[in-house]
């Protein structure tokens, strides 16, 4: 049996639990709005934990990326090459990632001393 994109999509956007609405994901799934419901139809409210994540996998986290066009100015998008052919730069900071991995020590820093290091004054020798 082969699935088709669109029927993936929908069995996420009909199963998947609303935490958080305004979520980039929810967002862009309901953007395609598929018309079939081949998958609810099929499992009802059941879902296997290896389906979900097939589905989950075809919207991987996008990262934001960036060219300089004809004009010089900085056009965004989430694709890996311009129209030009050529290949878009990252337009997230060195130190950003989507997953950050150390905000809850960051954030333990900022509780004990009250700035980050990078917002302290410099030293005074």
């Amino acid at each position: 049996m082969s699935w088709s994109n669109q029927t993936v999509v929908e069995l996420v956007r009909v199963h998947t639990p609303q935490r958080n609405p305004g979520s980039s994901h929810k967002t862009s799934i309901l953007l395609l709005n598929p018309t079939t419901s081949f998958f609810s139809s099929l499992f009802g409210n059941v879902l296997t934990r290896q389906l979900l994540f097939v589905a989950l996998s075809l919207f991987a986290a996008m990262y934001l990326q960036y060219y300089i066009n004809e004009n010089g100015d900085k056009v965004y998008t989430t694709k890996k090459e311009s129209p030009l052919g050529v290949a878009t730069q990252s337009a997230h900071p060195a130190r950003f990632s989507p997953d950050d991995k150390y905000s809850r020590q960051r954030v333990l820093l900022k509780k004990r001393f009250g700035l980050l290091p990078t917002q302290q004054p410099p030293p005074k020798y």
